[in-house]
């Protein structure tokens, strides 16, 4: 999307719509980029815009440009304010101005997330908070303040489980929760208490791609550990707070990514597979139990059925006298 924005600020003169403009021309004043953004998010009335990649950055680094206030929506493009700033009379900023946000620093923004109050911005170099001043957001009441230094590794990996963003750091699994103390957003680790070790040894190279079931309330996210040819899942069940992982035998194929989608009939979780970066992508779907076609998987051309199976041993479990039996993680 293009943005016209030069601070938060225009040039003298406005025609019918709003638009400010040079007077007595048609000509919008401003900075025109047609670089595209990467990581868009609706906050406070408004869109924001961040995450160029580097080398097309220019004067958009370490940038976070949020339009006016959307009265229609002609307004999700003008990233500046309505008055004049040089203009001797009313040149003041408004509550409905656009504008932007610099963030030294910033890196590169995979994701922002509303959460609570707040606007998340998930980047290359850390986790950032955008929030309201006194009351509300506006281009002259608003703070910004930086949640952890642990930055995102894996632009597809970023989610939201239960509205709390999540994404994937050098150190493991991140989440954005709310302070038991503070009631302000902060930064936990998922896994360096739980699952250190197997990120560690497992997910230390290559992509990975995330989804969340909103349904099962699970998370999903394909990654394959070096060295290995087989692709791995790693689930999470919010409802039980346990990880689990799948093994996919690629045969051939490569996954790219994963997502979950429903509708009236089905709900499903869907992987893009191929056979090798260059060539093009194949669907592969997971069915519901009660599919017509009454196979698991989907592809192109034919169905295939997939077989599940589980693992169980004895637990003790403090008394020897009874035999008790226990699931065991696959």
């Amino acid at each position: 999307a293009d943005v016209v924005s030069s601070g938060p600020f225009t040039s003298a003169g406005s025609d019918d719509e709003g638009e400010s403009t040079v007077a007595g021309t048609q000509e919008t004043v401003g900075t025109q980029e047609d670089k595209r953004f990467e990581a868009v998010a609706f906050y406070a009335g408004r869109v924001f815009y961040a995450g160029c990649q580097p080398e097309e950055r220019g004067e958009l680094a370490g940038r976070v440009y949020y339009s006016q206030i959307l009265r229609n929506k002609s307004n999700a493009s003008r990233c500046y304010q309505a008055n004049d700033p040089s203009a001797k009379d009313l040149n003041d900023l408004v509550d409905t101005d656009g504008g932007y946000i610099t963030i030294n620093d910033l890196g590169v923004v995979h994701a922002m997330v509303p959460f609570r109050q707040s606007l998340i911005l998930i980047s290359t170099n850390g986790c950032w908070e955008i929030g309201a001043g006194d009351s509300y957001f506006a281009p002259a009441s608003y703070i910004v303040r930086q949640l952890s230094d642990r930055g995102s590794r894996y632009r597809n990996a970023v989610i939201q489980l239960d509205g709390r963003p999540c994404y994937w750091s050098e150190q493991g699994l991140e989440i954005i929760a709310e302070s038991e103390i503070t009631s302000f957003p902060e930064v936990q680790s998922m896994t360096d208490q739980t699952i250190k070790t197997f990120v560690q040894q497992n997910i230390t190279t290559g992509s990975v791609s995330a989804t969340y079931d909103t349904i099962d309330n699970r998370a999903y996210w394909t990654f394959q550990p070096s060295g290995e040819t087989e692709t791995r899942v790693l689930c999470f069940d919010t409802r039980l707070g346990a990880f689990y992982t799948w093994t996919i035998d690629n045969n051939g194929y490569y996954v790219r990514s994963i997502d979950h989608f429903d509708n009236d009939t089905d709900e499903r979780l869907r992987l893009l597979v191929q056979s090798n970066p260059s060539e093009s992508l194949w669907q592969l779907d997971f069915h519901k139990q009660d599919y017509d076609g009454n196979k698991d998987f989907l592809n192109s051309t034919d169905e295939i059925q997939y077989s599940a199976f589980i693992e169980a041993g004895y637990e003790l479990l403090g008394d020897g006298m009874r035999t008790k039996q226990a699931e065991l993680p696959l």
